[in-house]
């Protein structure tokens, strides 16, 4: 039986987070659902645009948590997987 691949190294994290369990491959359509809507939930959406309202905290740190996680997906899938998709250190 050959080794499995591995995905592009920008697809690595979803090859991870399904490797994890089937079920996450409807977190992504979901996650891409809730950044297509992302403006909506901005408060005062017609003030002077910054970086980093305060009025949008929750909103901002929940975008950097999904964005590290992505990271954090595709660097073990790089780097800490080895054949047949085992974890190795």
């Amino acid at each position: 039986m050959p080794n499995p691949s591995k995905s592009a190294w920008f697809l690595l994290w979803t090859q991870e987070l399904v490797s994890w369990s089937a079920a996450f491959v409807y977190l992504i359509p979901g996650l891409f659902a809730l950044f297509l809507f992302m403006p909506f939930f901005i408060k005062g959406r017609f003030e002077k645009a910054s970086w980093f309202k305060k009025s949008c905290l929750a909103l901002n740190i929940f975008v950097l948590a999904v964005f590290a996680g992505i990271i954090a997906f595709t660097v073990i899938a790089a780097f800490f997987r080895g054949e047949y998709w085992q974890l190795v250190f």
